[in-house]
């Protein structure tokens, strides 16, 4: 089944005000719902280096900015129309996550972005509640913040841009 259709509501209700989404806890789509819906959840919040993210998130950003995904669009609406609709709420709304319709805005204040997200999850998670978290260090934070074992398997560790080159070569 497609998230599409729910995080495209999730989008209108966040940035437009319109609609009436309610993620399945009864609440609206932004992390601070999400806090005061699991109040004794924990947060582990991956932060990669800005510049690091930005390699790989402007990859993201030329790949949906060819002309070949509106076409794609108009031929396979059932299949491609939700997922670029989604995307279009990302990269095309002024009132959304880039802040803009333009690829090189969006390429100007993408880190902008990226860093106020960050900050925002942190001013709203109670510390306790947090662990700033940096993939290099391991099983060993993670286990004491959650308070488990640490599995019997070696800490994953994928390149996140020739992951991504990967995934987008494979077409998934």
């Amino acid at each position: 089944m497609s998230h599409c259709p729910f995080w495209t509501c999730a989008f209108e209700a966040k940035y437009h005000s319109s609609g009436s989404f309610l993620h399945p806890t009864g609440l609206g789509p932004t992390s601070g719902h999400l806090i005061t819906a699991y109040p004794e959840a924990k947060v582990v919040l991956v932060e990669r280096d800005v510049e690091s993210w930005y390699r790989s998130f402007e990859g993201i950003i030329n790949s949906y900015y060819m002309r070949i995904n509106d076409i794609m669009e108009m031929l396979d609406p059932q299949l491609i129309g939700p997922t670029a609709r989604l995307f279009a709420y990302v990269f095309r709304d002024r009132k959304g996550f880039s802040r803009t319709r333009r690829k090189q805005e969006l390429q100007q204040n993408a880190k902008l972005v990226y860093r106020e997200h960050y900050a925002h999850v942190r001013a709203i998670t109670p510390k306790e509640k947090l662990l700033n978290f940096q993939l290099k260090e391991g099983w060993g934070p993670l286990r004491e913040f959650l308070g488990k074992d640490v599995p019997g398997v070696p800490f994953p560790r994928l390149h996140g841009g020739d992951t991504l080159r990967d995934f987008q070569v494979r077409g998934c």
